[in-house]
């Protein structure tokens, strides 16, 4: 079953394949958007190894928020629009001597939540965490990170 674009838009509100529907732009060209929350994950991932600022933002929502828990449980919530994403993690790229990297070891989903534990290497050596991510319609919301 092939749908035109603007009916596809109408129907699912985002640029989503269903399975067994093909969506065809204007120009018959595919259009790909895949909003899975784990694939969501892993582009950002991917963004942050390649070190490009522009695409790890772009994956967050103009009101995303990400949240740092400390071990007493305080919560300390700042915006994360996709601006202040790649502003905030250009400037801890251009802080390191070594260009950092993050290792994927272990990601659960159920729903529009995914908990990613991975490795990251930078200067201060190798550190292990464990985040919590909300994903809607192919951009994160809400960004859960320990914090010490």
């Amino acid at each position: 079953m092939r749908l035109s674009l603007p009916l596809a838009v109408a129907l699912t509100g985002s640029w989503v394949f269903l399975p067994g529907v093909e969506t065809v732009t204007p120009n018959r060209s595919r259009l790909v958007r895949d909003t899975l929350p784990e694939h969501v994950i892993q582009r950002s991932e991917d963004a942050f190894n390649r070190h490009d600022a522009k695409a790890l933002g772009a994956l967050y929502a103009p009101t995303a928020v990400i949240s740092f828990v400390s071990a007493d449980s305080t919560v300390r919530n700042f915006p994360a629009s996709p601006d202040s994403v790649a502003v905030d993690i250009g400037r801890y790229w251009t802080s390191q001597k070594r260009p950092p990297t993050i290792k994927h070891l272990q990601r659960m989903s159920a729903g529009p939540f995914v908990a990613d534990k991975y490795e990251l290497r930078d200067d201060r050596g190798t550190t292990y965490s464990l985040d919590l991510y909300e994903v809607r319609g192919g951009l994160i919301v809400h960004e859960w990170q320990p914090h010490p």
